[in-house]
């Protein structure tokens, strides 16, 4: 039985290394989608926001003049300001109230695009200079202010017009917070990708592929059991998702991931996880089969339900990028789980105290589904024997 399951799987592996379209899957594909994600997404200083300004202030210029990500515009009135904000010519706005004196805005109207991305957070950037300009400005007019009133009161002065001091202190894990462990944050996002694709396509395709090249006539006239074929199957696409993990790992050192904090247990941890992963994909992809009744007709449902998942389990898009009801599905979608839990264990550091519950849930949801594709899977094969054609 041992031997059986791992001839059939050496040929099926054979058999993989002769197909170009499947080994462009498995190993093409995903170093030059990781590829593109590095280059549009880790890059931290890569993103510039234009800021459109109406009225002179000195102070505001100087300020806005040394921050590199911002571009500064001197706009002559409202309506064209407003006019740029509209068709995206500038991502926020700010009109200026000044006092002719001092050189000082007593007065900011800040002008944005609501539920757009970018104006949204060209506009926290804003508001977080603002604030620490307004800060200094306080500070400035209290210098003056202390020279001009009775020591008695310059302390109830100096809480009125700072009650309560609030400094924000932003903690982020040393390396999510580099360049290099955003490329590890994406790294692992299209060992996730290629979890979905491989176990849904092996999955779908195991049966009907067969079907259309004939040997499925064959396996079923040998004394060669069913589930010895769904054994082969499953390590033959073992095999070829630790194959394009492996591709994607040593891509991502090319590219400049850090991998600081890869260790061999962490290693191991990784590979347990994309297993559990394609086990679950291959599962679903088992139950799903049971609709496409051709191979075109699979292999589109594949991607069907591949594609979406990219994006809705919040595999290539981050998670908190995402919408709530969209957040949801991404947590309790195994995948998405198990895919989480990579990056909390590299990106974020977690310890494994901290998501063995995650990897228990992926684990017993992984067992749930298999196990009902194993079923759907032994009917199809039933139903092959009594309708041969």
């Amino acid at each position: 039985m041992i031997w059986q399951v791992l001839s059939e799987t050496y040929a099926l592996l054979k058999s993989y290394v002769r197909n170009r379209e499947l080994m462009f899957w498995t190993i093409v594909f995903p170093i030059v989608f990781l590829a593109v994600l590095i280059a549009a997404f880790a890059p931290q200083d890569g993103v510039t926001y234009n800021v459109g300004i109406v009225g002179d202030s000195p102070i505001i210029s100087e300020v806005f003049s040394n921050i590199s990500n911002l571009n500064t515009h001197y706009i002559e009135s409202n309506e064209t300001l407003y006019k740029m904000v509209r068709n995206g010519s500038i991502d926020v706005g700010l009109i200026l109230d000044v006092d002719p004196e001092t050189g000082i805005p007593y007065s900011i109207d800040i002008i944005y695009l609501s539920n757009v991305t970018g104006s949204e957070v060209a506009t926290q950037i804003v508001n977080s200079v603002l604030a620490r300009l307004e800060d200094n400005i306080r500070i400035y007019l209290i210098d003056i202010a202390e020279d001009r009133i009775p020591e008695l009161f310059r302390g109830f002065m100096e809480y009125i017009s700072d009650p309560i001091k609030i400094e924000y202190k932003a903690i982020k894990p040393e390396i999510y917070g580099t360049e290099g462990g955003l490329k590890l944050f994406y790294v692992l996002s299209m060992i996730g990708v290629q979890i979905l694709y491989i176990g849904m396509f092996n999955g779908v395709l195991l049966l009907i592929e067969k079907k259309r090249s004939g040997l499925l006539k064959i396996l079923l006239s040998s004394p060669i059991h069913g589930y010895t074929v769904l054994i082969s199957d499953t390590l033959a696409s073992i095999v070829s998702a630790i194959i394009s993990a492996s591709a994607i790992l040593a891509t991502g050192y090319l590219l400049g991931a850090d991998y600081s904090v890869l260790t061999i247990d962490r290693i191991m941890i990784i590979f347990i996880l994309t297993i559990i992963g394609l086990l679950f994909m291959i599962g679903l992809g088992l139950i799903l089969s049971t609709l496409p009744k051709t191979y075109e007709g699979a292999q589109a449902l594949a991607n069907l339900i591949a594609f979406p998942l990219m994006f809705l389990g919040g595999i290539v898009i981050p998670e908190f990028l995402l919408p709530d009801y969209i957040k949801a599905f991404a947590s309790i979608f195994p995948v998405s789980r198990l895919v989480s839990t990579m990056r909390n264990i590299l990106v974020f550091d977690l310890p494994f105290s901290m998501i063995y519950l995650d990897m228990l849930y992926g684990a017993v949801a992984t067992a749930i589904v298999f196990i009902l594709g194993m079923y759907v899977y032994r009917r199809l094969l039933l139903r092959a024997v009594e309708h041969p054609t």
